[in-house]
């Protein structure tokens, strides 16, 4: 969901009236708020952190698809030390229709050029799992079910139930791409 799409639920849940121009500045006071201050204090997830590094050592192609602006995942990306193990970076920007619509997605296989079929996406929202569902991956894991991520307690109780880590058997053995 693009951050214009959050300003304007928001406003409707919430019964606000701005104008197209407020919620432009919003948005824009959001981004920039997150990338002077917030994004330097954000600590990497490590299971993310090594499915990203197995992928890099395999040589499978990766991609990032974010409903973020493309200068904040390029700086969290650097941040993090991993700006390098992407080919391709899709922001909503991109493409006409946000998560969960498919369309990001599919720009991202295609921009690495592998089929949707063949890749295997790893996404931290309701929203993103959608979208690569609709696009037609290969799998989608929601990474907030791995065992090791933080968030996990927080899913299930703190019961540890959950998928296994990294890149997992028969799907690593066809995975043409990861995002």
């Amino acid at each position: 969901m693009k951050g214009s799409d959050i300003v304007d639920k928001l406003c409707s849940d919430q019964g606000v009236d701005l104008t197209p121009e407020q919620r432009q500045d919003v948005v824009a006071t959001e981004s920039e708020i997150f990338k002077n201050s917030g994004l330097e204090e954000a600590e990497p997830v490590a299971i993310v952190m090594r499915i990203i590094k197995e992928g890099r050592a395999r040589g499978i192609p990766m991609g990032v698809v974010s409903g973020g602006e493309h200068a904040v995942v390029e700086k969290a990306l650097g941040v993090c030390g991993i700006g390098d193990a992407f080919q391709v970076v899709v922001s909503a920007k991109d493409v006409e229709h946000a998560k969960p619509a498919p369309d990001i997605y599919q720009l991202a296989a295609e921009r690495l050029g592998v089929d949707p079929r063949g890749c295997v996406a790893y996404e931290d929202a309701p929203l993103g799992v959608e979208s690569a569902r609709r696009a037609g991956y290969l799998e989608v894991v929601d990474v907030t079910s791995l065992d090791q991520h933080p968030e996990r307690g927080m899913k299930d109780g703190g019961r540890g139930e959950g998928a296994g880590e990294g890149l997992r058997g028969e799907v690593e053995d066809k995975a043409r791409g990861v995002m």
